[in-house]
C-alpha cells in the first residue's frame, strides 16, 4: 500500500491504532465505510463549503481540493466540539 487512496490511508491510521490488526490491507473494508459515512455532509460542514471565501471560483482542482479541506476541518471541528468536557 503507498497510501495513495484515501482509505487506504484511512486504513494505515486503523491498523496502526488497532491491537492486533494484521496489516492496513486487512482493514480497507472498515475504511471504505467511514468514506461512506464522509459522503453525506453534516450541516456544519455543508454551510463551510458554502462560506468559501469570495473569488474561489472551482475553476480548477486546487479550487476543490480548499473547499474539501474547509468541510473536513469543518467535520473535525464538529468532533472535537462534542468530545470536548
Amino acid at each position: 500500500m503507498d497510501n495513495d487512496l484515501l482509505a487506504e490511508r484511512i486504513a494505515a491510521i486503523l491498523a496502526h491504532h488497532a491491537i492486533g490488526a494484521a496489516s492496513a490491507d486487512a482493514l480497507l473494508p472498515q475504511a471504505l465505510e467511514i468514506l461512506a459515512a464522509m459522503r453525506a455532509p453534516t450541516r456544519r460542514m455543508s454551510r463551510a463549503g458554502a462560506d468559501i471565501p469570495v473569488g474561489c471560483c472551482m475553476t480548477n482542482s486546487s479550487d476543490a481540493a480548499e473547499v474539501w479541506e474547509y468541510m473536513i476541518d469543518a467535520a473535525l471541528a464538529e468532533a472535537k466540539a462534542v468530545a470536548a468536557p
